[in-house]
């Protein structure tokens, strides 16, 4: 017979300190795994942002070179691309004059963009990012001018560079 005096023994219900830590330590390591994916998903990103707004940038200087509301002479730009090395975009009509400072967007500007990363006109990405141009004539075509004291590119390549990709091609 059982003496009623006397209670089982209680089973404590609960994690250990050693499972506790263990789990801690677990959690630890998949949040540390994770970093460098989030980080290369965030540069992508900012790459692919940097591309389309590339891409927006050139076709409003197209835009405003077909229309051409200056009427300039096909042997002048109807409309220039500015890119500044901190990653400003912007598209006037016709070629802005050096004191408008036409690399930093300051001045009659038709469009402006900012881009995530800087952007460099140019096929490779060794070059430094710096103040480019794109000038394009009444027809759309590049053209080698000087526009705000920048000396303006006739190929439609161009680099972003990130921080841990690089993203290049043609427009």
């Amino acid at each position: 017979m059982s003496n009623p005096m006397v209670s089982p023994p209680r089973r404590q219900s609960g994690l250990t300190l050693m499972e506790l830590c263990a789990a801690l330590a677990l959690i630890a390591l998949l949040a540390l795994l994770s970093v460098p994916l989030a980080q290369g998903w965030s540069d992508a990103h900012k790459l692919a942002l940097g591309r389309s707004q590339l891409a927006r940038a050139y076709a409003q200087t197209q835009a405003a070179a077909l229309s051409n509301p200056q009427a300039a002479p096909p042997e002048q730009a109807a409309a220039v691309l500015m890119a500044s090395a901190e990653g400003q975009l912007c598209v006037f009509a016709g070629t802005p004059a050096s004191g408008t400072q036409g690399a930093h967007c300051q001045g009659a500007a038709i469009w402006r963009g900012v881009t995530p990363r800087p952007v460099t006109l140019a096929k490779h990405c060794q070059a430094a990012p710096a103040a480019q141009c794109l000038a394009l004539d009444n027809r759309g075509q590049p053209l080698p001018i000087q526009a705000a004291g920048v000396d303006c590119g006739t190929r439609l390549a161009y680099c972003i560079r990130g921080t841990q990709q690089e993203l290049s091609g043609d427009l």
